[in-house]
């Protein structure tokens, strides 16, 4: 016998380890960690040190959705989130990089000198792994690597206007390329310094380059998110995403999340991208709502046409001009119907919920109530509308301080009452008091947890089931 255990320790020892479930436990990662994405992002990098096998299982996942971590705006020389863009030029072909010299040439034609912009060719097809895009994270990423590259700080950025320009394309290892622009700042005529439409124009071709590549590598976006970038002087950036010739990348999109955009910037995207029809889920946070409703209508009518959509979060607004937007079109597809800081009123068509027949999670964040109405009323109308969810699972409402509302509220009395008649888990969750109340046909009294991160109905269920088990 003991001779047996050590035979099966030896066995142990020597088994090789299956790498097909290397990548569903990075996955998990992003699925079960409670922490920040950046510490996420910093667990991978950790796992792509291991060794080859596992550096090609975790890169794409690190690079699936780079820009993500860039959605903050920093300066200075230590930062390195233009690190990412040089990578991407990195991966420039020949005829890429020529491409690239002969637009500037043409746009900048004072420029002489520029360091090198492109590094040696990595190992891996880095563009073929981004599947999601921050368009804000692009943009202070494309920014960062400008600053960075030419010292912006200090301001030894060169121009001039003779003959010198974008001329030098090198190749490393044969089929690597390079562009390495390597005239002598010392032989320049006239120096001057970058003004604020030159550094406008190479940052907007430095992202259209990295479009233009994904474009000729078949790549499309899966997950699009368009938010403001802070600054008058920036708009013109996020109208790169809303070219024509880029339109091949954008067109399969699966999950579209649009914050804050600029009024002026709807037209373009519905002109170009005009098809919505892959979307599963769609959430628009409005900068001024009572010019935004149109472009509103706009989006949700392009959506009339599929059965896909699944999720739709609508972010700031007035309900009594959201819901007649909410056509039984697209509606009856809906399983998870999210309001996010909406002002709720009395003479709201809540009716028209009804058409969401396969709604499974309903959730009201931080919405606020009409100061003529009472909450009361509010509740009583939303209750006794005749809407009745067979397949409703969670009903969710969160709180904050300033919402006027508190977890211990009489008036949440008949909301809870109607929650739990839909045969549904009802959360009410205070993020003051950092806990979360469910209540459950099993615990009608209601049971105190910790908040869920992103309110998910598997966590509320196994709360509950722990109770049951408790109380028995």
């Amino acid at each position: 016998m003991p001779q047996l255990k050590t035979d099966n320790n030896s066995l142990l020892k020597n088994s090789p380890l299956n790498f097909d479930i290397l990548p569903k436990i990075f996955e998990h990662f992003f699925v079960c960690s409670q922490t920040e994405d950046i510490k996420i992002a910093h667990t991978l990098f950790s796992c792509a040190l291991v060794n080859k096998q596992w550096c090609k299982l975790a890169l794409p996942l690190l690079w699936r959705d780079p820009f993500r971590f860039t959605l903050t705006a920093r300066k200075g020389s230590k930062d390195n989130a233009g690190e990412m863009v040089s990578t991407l030029l990195s991966c420039l072909t020949k005829k890429e990089c020529q491409q690239f010299s002969s637009i500037i040439k043409k746009l900048i034609p004072k420029l002489s000198y520029i360091p090198p912009i492109c590094r040696r060719h990595p190992f891996f097809n880095y563009p073929n792994f981004i599947k999601n895009l921050h368009t804000k994270g692009l943009i202070n990423s494309a920014l960062n690597w400008f600053e960075n590259t030419f010292n912006i700080n200090s301001l030894n950025i060169t121009t001039s206007y003779s003959t010198g320009s974008l001329k030098s394309i090198t190749s490393l290892n044969g089929s690597n390329s390079s562009l390495n622009l390597n005239n002598d700042p010392s032989n320049s005529d006239n120096n001057n310094t970058w003004d604020k439409n030159e550094k406008r124009i190479f940052v907007e071709q430095v992202i259209q380059c990295l479009l233009q590549m994904l474009v000729e590598r078949d790549n499309h976006f899966k997950t699009v998110y368009v938010e403001k970038v802070e600054g008058n002087d920036k708009f013109s950036f996020t109208r790169c995403f809303f070219k024509e010739q880029f339109v091949k990348t954008f067109n399969q999109i699966q999950k579209l999340d649009i914050h804050e955009m600029e009024i002026t910037g709807y037209p373009d995207m519905l002109n170009v991208w005009k098809d919505f029809s892959n979307l599963t889920s769609l959430s628009i946070t409005m900068q001024c709502p009572t010019d935004n409703y149109s472009n509103l209508s706009q989006i949700l009518q392009s959506t009339n046409t599929t059965k896909h959509l699944r999720k739709l979060k609508l972010h700031s607004g007035e309900t009594k001009y959201i819901l007649p937007l909410l056509s039984s079109k697209y509606s009856s597809s809906i399983q998870h119907l999210i309001f996010e800081k909406i002002q709720l009123d009395t003479t709201d068509d809540w009716h028209l919920l009804s058409n969401f027949t396969k709604l499974s999670k309903m959730k009201f964040i931080h919405c606020w109530i009409n100061q003529i109405d009472n909450k009361q009323q509010i509740f009583s109308i939303i209750t006794q509308t005749p809407m009745q969810f067979n397949n409703l699972k969670l009903f969710v409402w969160v709180d904050n301080e300033g919402s006027g509302l508190s977890i211990e509220d009489d008036a949440k009395s008949e909301l809870v009452l109607w929650g739990i008649q839909q045969h549904a888990i009802v959360a009410l969750e205070n993020l003051c008091l950092e806990n979360a109340r469910i209540y459950h046909e099993s615990i009608i009294n209601g049971l105190l947890v910790n908040p869920v991160k992103h309110h998910r109905y598997a966590s509320y269920t196994r709360e509950i089931k722990r109770s049951l088990k408790i109380k028995s």
